[in-house]
């Protein structure tokens, strides 16, 4: 139904160390973004689905997903 247009990416058996590994990075809030960049442009949406905690990979989530400068009204994030 979707063709080559829907991309799901797993999460890792590991996923619940990512609060851990992310306080160790320099700018940890930009580390998703940082990380998605490459690929931003490929796609209309992206969607990041966090574990429902106020943690790190939460803040990045947000941080992610929040409206920048060079972006027009209703096409944050």
């Amino acid at each position: 139904r979707f063709g080559d247009r829907l991309h799901l990416l797993p999460a890792c058996t590991d996923a619940f160390l990512l609060d851990v590994r992310l306080s160790t990075v320099r700018a940890r809030e930009a580390a998703l973004e940082r990380a998605l960049a490459p690929v931003e442009s490929d796609y209309d949406v992206i969607l990041i689905d966090c574990p429902p905690s106020l943690g790190l990979s939460m803040d990045a989530a947000i941080y992610y997903g929040r409206r920048r400068d060079t972006e027009q009204p209703g096409a944050s994030g």
